[in-house]
């Protein structure tokens, strides 16, 4: 097979005979055989009868009726020479545009457009998109999970890397895994790290790995290294908590054992008390055979695993739109909503992960709405955690849901059944104290509030005292979200129909907040490109752009458009703190795919230091 017929074929209709020149020499180097098309009329025939796997042609011409059938076909990937433009959402023409991929043509030569197509195309085989400089792409672990992104790379034959934030990465070298990083963690034990992930951001960025390897063998058997090490920590009773510590046991016959290496290096670390995310940081094995190893030592009565229940312990409700493993690090208990979807109920982020969430909202034909952790759900966490510590649960907007209330209604249950002996409302001096705080906000709003109230615990601060500065910081916490389509909002009863379907013709996108806790619309603009800018000079007029802010973005199976946010806000404003999360079911299901939304909080001299991680 001729290095030109590689790939298969490759139609492209430009009416410029040096652009169409252009795009086939740049095919060529990617291996395709190129076919020019100076008509459009011509491009159904030849993709009849020549089913190429890609079509390029300039964005106006989406305009003709044959292109949005075409744009439709999951054999074929569209791509766009040129960025969007801001004509009719409802349009056929607009919704093959909005599928197709977009590739900027002015300004470059063969060999960058070539690596633009290239990246384009590898976008479509990971499952990821293309970001707005067109250097990498990105996505989402709930979507795109990360073993299945990194044995996709590789039967590319990729090199670069795969990115999942805080300076965790897997590289590859010709599609063969190279080094991997995760915290303090490098080679198996990282790769195994990753593997865990069950939410967050990725990217990849292709280039040389330019790093020592540390990692040996095919991506297939790295997956089933990973997959056994997780099953050796899943036999355990119960996971490990990383704060427990570690103590040696002198148990019977302890001098007379024989003990591994793994089992020698546990006993030396726990000879001090050691916590359990120390022992995972200290010892090269994978997390999960020192999990292993650590559950059959207790088993034989030579080692102690010791939780020590902080004094105060936050509880908080999946609508905070934490990534898992960042409300587990900070020891955040998520009670999760519950969605429906008609007859069928999920628990959210347990049942149902943001990625599977957006995919029933456009394929599902029932609305879905959501419903509160009951009575029972909080009473039964709270007895649980009342004997060793003092708790803080925070929630969402009572102006948006019932949780906050439920919530209330079990301390006051659990206090009534205890004789007011171990269980304490705010307010009330006697026996352990539960602190029930309405944030008034929604998603990453409520999340850093929970963030916050982890560090101002580790610091000392009491339940009340946490409760009353969170009830001081939620008002001044802001949050904006732009929305993609208006179709959701109508759906939700929040827009009529008509203004719905006005909207969309003219191209409006509203930008919503929250006001004394309740959506409220704060503005609107003309087309997509203009949302973003907008809301962060609505964010300029309450938080001076000079001075730190605690910031989070939050977005609607939109990683791409929540990237380009992020970029903005870091250029305009000082950010002490930027976490990025999906948004969940709650606001979700008004919004819909694509909302991007921004949460921001400037803290007072004298905050800062309490606040910070």
């Amino acid at each position: 097979m001729s290095a030109a017929q590689a790939r298969g074929t490759a139609l492209l209709f430009h009416p410029s005979a040096e652009a169409r020149g252009l795009l086939g020499e740049a095919l060529t180097r990617l291996g395709f055989e190129a076919i020019p098309l100076g008509q459009l009329k011509d491009l159904e025939r030849f993709a009849t009868a020549l089913a190429p796997g890609l079509v390029l042609l300039p964005p106006e011409a989406f305009d003709e009726t044959v292109v949005p059938g075409l744009a439709r076909r999951r054999d074929l990937t569209v791509v766009a020479l040129g960025p969007p433009g801001e004509e009719d959402e409802l349009s056929e023409a607009s919704k093959a545009r909005a599928r197709a991929i977009h590739l900027p043509l002015t300004g470059v030569g063969s060999s960058e457009l070539a690596r633009r197509i290239d990246l384009v195309l590898l976008a479509r085989q990971v499952g990821l998109e293309v970001d707005e400089s067109g250097e990498r792409l990105v996505g989402t672990i709930s979507r795109v999970p990360f073993l299945e992104a990194a044995q996709r790379l590789a039967g590319r034959g990729f090199s670069g890397r795969l990115e999942l934030g805080d300076g965790q990465w897997l590289a590859f070298a010709a599609g063969r895994p190279h080094a991997a990083r995760a915290g303090k963690a490098t080679g198996i034990k990282a790769f195994c790290r990753l593997a865990r992930l069950l939410e967050g951001e990725l990217a990849v960025s292709p280039g040389e790995p330019g790093l020592p390897a540390d990692l040996e063998g095919t991506i297939d058997s790295l997956v089933q290294r990973a997959f056994s090490d997780m099953l050796a920590a899943d036999h355990l009773v119960a996971p490990l908590d990383p704060a427990a510590r570690l103590r040696i046991e002198l148990g019977p016959g302890f001098f007379e054992q024989e003990f591994s290496p793994l089992e020698k290096q546990l006993l030396t670390l726990a000879q001090k008390p050691t916590a359990v995310a120390a022992a995972l940081d200290a010892i090269a094995a994978t997390d999960g055979e020192i999990s292993q190893q650590i559950g059959r030592l207790v088993q034989r009565g030579f080692l102690l695993v010791e939780k020590r229940a902080p004094l105060v312990r936050i509880v908080c409700d999946s609508t905070a739109d934490l990534p898992p493993e960042l409300a587990r690090a900070a020891g955040i208990l998520l009670m999760p909503l519950r969605v429906h979807f008609g007859d069928k109920v999920f628990r959210d982020r347990i049942d149902l992960s943001p990625g599977q969430f957006y995919d029933l909202l456009t394929q599902s034909k029932h609305h879905p709405h959501s419903s509160p952790p009951t009575v029972e759900d909080f009473g039964e966490l709270y007895r649980q955690l009342l004997p060793s510590s003092d708790l803080v649960s925070i929630h969402i907007s009572s102006q948006l849901s019932l949780t906050a209330k439920h919530a209330a209604e079990a301390a006051r249950a659990v206090k009534e059944a205890t004789g007011g002996k171990r269980a304490g409302g705010s307010g009330d001096g006697g026996g352990n104290r539960i602190e029930i705080v309405d944030s008034r906000q929604a998603g990453l709003g409520l999340g850093l509030l929970a963030l916050f109230a982890t560090r101002l615990a580790a610091q000392g601060e009491s339940a009340a005292a946490i409760a009353a500065r969170l009830r001081s910081l939620g008002p001044r916490m802001q949050l904006l979200f732009g929305v993609d389509t208006l179709e959701y909002l109508v759906k939700g009863g929040r827009l009529s129909k008509a203004q719905g379907f006005f909207g969309a013709m003219l191209g409006i996108k509203p930008i919503l907040g929250l006001h004394e806790g309740a959506i409220v619309p704060l503005d609107k603009v003309r087309g997509a490109r203009a949302v973003h800018p907008r809301m962060l000079e609505l964010l300029a007029r309450s938080v001076d752009p000079k001075q730190p802010i605690f910031a989070a973005i939050l977005h609607a199976a939109a990683p791409a458009a929540a990237d380009r946010l992020r970029k903005l806000l870091l250029e305009r404003f000082r950010c002490a703190e930027l976490v990025v999360g999906e948004m969940g079911p709650v606001v979700g299901t008004h919004t819909g795919p694509g909302a991007v939304g921004l949460a921001a909080l400037q803290p007072k001299d004298d905050e800062l230091r309490l606040l910070a991680p």
